[in-house]
C-alpha cells in the first residue's frame, strides 16, 4: 500500500528535492541573520561603523542530496563567517541530517535557527 501511495502522490525525487530545499532555506536564513548580528544592522538601515554589507556571493556545497547553491552574504572587510558554512567548506553532510530531523519533529524555520544557535553557540536575531 505504501509503495502505491508513493508512486501516485510523490513523483520520483520529490523527497530529495524537498530536503534540499529545506536545507537551503535554513542555511540561508541563518546566514542572513548572522550578517545582521555581525554588521549590527538590518538591510537598508543606518550602518554602524565602517564595515558594511556587500551583497551576496554564490557558493556551491555538496550535501547528502547533491549540490546546493547558496547565497552567502558578504561584508566589505570580508570578516563575516558563520559556523554552519565556513569559508572554503565544500561539504555539509552532518547539517542535512540535523535539519531533516528537526523538521520531522515539527519545528519551523525560526525554531530550527534557534536550535542551531544553541547547538553551535551562534547568536542570531530572532526577527
Amino acid at each position: 500500500m505504501e509503495a502505491e501511495f508513493t508512486k501516485v502522490v510523490m513523483p520520483q525525487g520529490y523527497l530529495v528535492k524537498l530536503t534540499s530545499f529545506m536545507n537551503k532555506l535554513v542555511i540561508e536564513t541563518a546566514l542572513k541573520e548572522g550578517i545582521v548580528q555581525h554588521s549590527g544592522h538590518k538591510k537598508h538601515l543606518k550602518k554602524r561603523g565602517s564595515n558594511t554589507r556587500n551583497g551576496y556571493s554564490k557558493k556551491t556545497v555538496i550535501s547528502d542530496n547533491g549540490e546546493l547553491e547558496l547565497a552567502i552574504p558578504r561584508d566589505r572587510e570580508s570578516s563575516f563567517e558563520l559556523l554552519l558554512v565556513k569559508k572554503h567548506q565544500k561539504r555539509i553532510n552532518k547539517i542535512n541530517h540535523q535539519i531533516l530531523f528537526l523538521y520531522a519533529k515539527g519545528m519551523d524555520t525560526r525554531e530550527i535557527i534557534n536550535t542551531f544557535k544553541e547547538m553551535y553557540d551562534i547568536v542570531l536575531s530572532p526577527t
